[in-house]
Order: C-alpha cells, then sequence, then structure tokens
C-alpha cells in the first residue's frame, strides 16, 4: 500500500477475493478489486504517461539550450554551469514543498499546480532578455516539475491493486524515453538552422526562444487533461471521505464493467488499519499550511532516521545520487559537448582531444558584433542523440 507520509509504496502481501470478501463493507484493496482492473486504468496509464514524458522534456529542455542561447546572452562556461544547475537547485527546494501540499491538498491538485508551475516558467523564460531573470525563471521550472515527476506515481498506483501496481509503474517509466527521444526531434526542427536564417532584429524571436515555448505547453496540456480526473480514491479514504472515494470507485466500476454505478457491491468504505499515523498525529493540531508541512517534515525525517529505515535509506541515497548524477551530466552536457567537438574540429582539422580536454575548455563571451556568432547546431549532434535513450 501508499504511506501518505513516506511517499512510498510497501506492499502487503495480502490477496482479496471479490467474490468472497466482504461487499458491504470493505477498504480500499477491497473496492478497488471489485471496481475491477480495465479500460480506465489503461487511460490512467496514457495519461499519467503524458505527465511523466513532459517532465522528461522539462528536465532536459536546457541541455539544447546551452550552446543555442550562448549568443544572445553571451554565456560563458561559468554561466552555462550556473544554467544546468539552477533548476536542480529549484528541484531541492520544490522536494520539500510538493510532498506536503499532495498530503494535505490532494495528489491531483499538487501535480496541476506543479505542472502549471512549470508552464509558466517555461513561457515567461522564453520572452526575457536578462540572463539573471532567465535563470530566475529556470529556478522555478525545476521547482515546479519536481513536484509531478514524484506525485505522478502516487497518483497512478493509488487507481490500482496491489497485484497490478508494480507492472503498471513498470510501465510508466517507458513514457520518460518517450520524452527524452521526442526532445531531440523537436530540437532538430527549431534549432538545426545557420544563422543566416535566424531574423534578427531588436525584438526578433530566436528559434532556441520558439524551442524553450513550445517545451512547455506539454505541462500546460497535461494539467488540462488531469483536470478531468478524479482525485485518488486511497488519498480521499485517507481523509475521510469515504462518500466521495466511493463516487470515484463507482465511476471506475462503470467504465471498466459497463455496469451501473449503482451496483457497485461496496456500499461502505472504511479505514485502513495501518493508514498513515502521522496523519492521525497532525489531524487535530490547527495549523497554517507551512507549519504544518515543516512538522510533518520532521516527523518524516525522525521516521527514517530510526534503526529499521536507515539502512534502507541509505543505499537508496547513495544509488539514486549515482544515478542521477551520471544521467544528468549526460544528458544536459551532451550536446554541448558535442557542438564544442565540432567547432574546435572545425579550427584544427588534426584535433585529438578526449572529452575530458573539450569539457575543461572555457569559453568567453564574443566582443564582437552578435553577427559573428553562430548558434547554429550540427544535424549529427541531433540525429547522435536520438539514440542515447
Amino acid at each position: 500500500m501508499f504511506n501518505s507520509a513516506s511517499g512510498v509504496f510497501v506492499d502487503i502481501e495480502i490477496e482479496r477475493d471479490p467474490e468472497t470478501d466482504d461487499a458491504g463493507h470493505g477498504d480500499f484493496e477491497t473496492a478497488i478489486n471489485f471496481a475491477r482492473f480495465g479500460k480506465f486504468q489503461k487511460i490512467l496509464l496514457a495519461i499519467s504517461g503524458l505527465i511523466y514524458a513532459t517532465c522528461a522534456i522539462s528536465s532536459t529542455t536546457l541541455s539544447f539550450v546551452l550552446p543555442s542561447a550562448q549568443c544572445d546572452f553571451r554565456l560563458t562556461s561559468v554561466d552555462k554551469g550556473k544554467l544546468s544547475a539552477m533548476p536542480l537547485v529549484g528541484m531541492l527546494f520544490g522536494c520539500c514543498l510538493w510532498g506536503s501540499l499532495a498530503d494535505s491538498h490532494g495528489r491531483k491538485v499538487a501535480i496541476i499546480l506543479s505542472l502549471l508551475l512549470d508552464f509558466l516558467s517555461g513561457l515567461i523564460s522564453s520572452f526575457v532578455t536578462d540572463f539573471n531573470l532567465f535563470l530566475a525563471c529556470r529556478f522555478f521550472n525545476g521547482f515546479g516539475i519536481i513536484g509531478a515527476t514524484s506525485i505522478i506515481f502516487s497518483y497512478l498506483g493509488e487507481f490500482i491493486s496491489i497485484k497490478d501496481r508494480d507492472r503498471i509503474l513498470g510501465k510508466l517509466e517507458i513514457f520518460w524515453n518517450i520524452g527524452i527521444i521526442i526532445l531531440p526531434g523537436v530540437a532538430w526542427s527549431l534549432l538545426g538552422k545557420k544563422t543566416i536564417e535566424i531574423i534578427e532584429d531588436g525584438g526578433s524571436f530566436s528559434p532556441w526562444r520558439t524551442f524553450v515555448l513550445i517545451c512547455s505547453l506539454p505541462s500546460l496540456f497535461s494539467a488540462v487533461l488531469l483536470y478531468f480526473l478524479p482525485e485518488t480514491p486511497k488519498y480521499l479514504i485517507s481523509k475521510k471521505m469515504y462518500e466521495k472515494a466511493r463516487l470515484v470507485f463507482q465511476k471506475i466500476y462503470t467504465f471498466n464493467t459497463g455496469d451501473d454505478g449503482d451496483n457497485f457491491p461496496v456500499h461502505h468504505l472504511q479505514e485502513e488499519d495501518n493508514n498513515n499515523k502521522m496523519e492521525q498525529k497532525h489531524k487535530n493540531e490547527k495549523k497554517n499550511f507551512w507549519k504544518d508541512s515543516l512538522s510533518k517534515l520532521h516527523d518524516l525525517i525522525e521516521t527514517l532516521r530510526s534503526h529499521q529505515y536507515l539502512r534502507y535509506l541509505g543505499i537508496t541515497c547513495f544509488a539514486d545520487f549515482g544515478l542521477m548524477a551520471s544521467y544528468y551530466t549526460l544528458v544536459l552536457w551532451f550536446p554541448e559537448i558535442f557542438e564544442r567537438f565540432d567547432s574546435i574540429g572545425m579550427k584544427h582539422s588534426n584535433n585529438t582531444r578526449g572529452v575530458c580536454a573539450i569539457s575543461q575548455t572555457h569559453i568567453q563571451p564574443s566582443k564582437h558584433h552578435d553577427s559573428e556568432c553562430d548558434p547554429f547546431i550540427e544535424n549529427k549532434v541531433f540525429s547522435t542523440l536520438l539514440y542515447i535513450p
């Protein structure tokens, strides 16, 4: 089951048979088994997959902006490093907010707000002309998108029974790769142009700005689609909104079976015995949102520091740190590294320098007119990145 306090799923070895269980009363697992697995979950997987692919696109958009925007912002190597790091810094701060928001106001609300924040930051960043403002926009891009990236698994998983949950959540990971494959194709169509093809005037909209704008649109589209889906019944049960949760189960039952929702056999929902003990601790305490979030975060950290979880927490953090460090380093910097290989190769045909030497090459802002700065990215950079995911 999903523990909303810790943000993880804990599988309990319980198999419920809808034919033999007491149909009049039941908890989440009983009700979701009666609602069946079918068309609703498949459509939900498709929309959740779109959201997750959007997260992949949003998280790696800057990989193509770095070599393309260097002319407009006169970027140095240090500037590019700051630009690459800023969304990740935003993610660090966003992690502290979105989990608490999902627990207090619902998974659906948290995901929609995070997607809208990502869309707005992307929209604004495509128009700003000041580098520091662009950095701020990318900070909020990371701050927002990490909410959808992490909570979408909880949202999807809370519509699925234990026996199908791992299989469906595993399929959700496929959509991240789809997003990473789509991104070079979009970039190829917009950024694979020579400087003479770029319209230049005082208020011109450079191709990389169009690219950033287009990459922000999936967040808005995903938020609109999610708006028409229900809140998870598991969250509603945790908040003792049993009637609302039952209505959600009825809709799932009707969608999957074609039968009338009034024939849904579970008439009274009940809270699970081990459902979110931290929620019970805080339910009678009147606090504002921020104090409540900090209090829950403190309790969660104390729980994770206990002997029961500390070992697993350490192993998980170590593995995740290694994976993310290597993944984001490669994905964010590959276009820039390939571009440096090409530019140095054109100047020095006998160049035999490797990746480390190329990476340590410092780029200084051009002191000449913008017309001498070429933001063109070679086509082979895009074609190569299509195969990397």
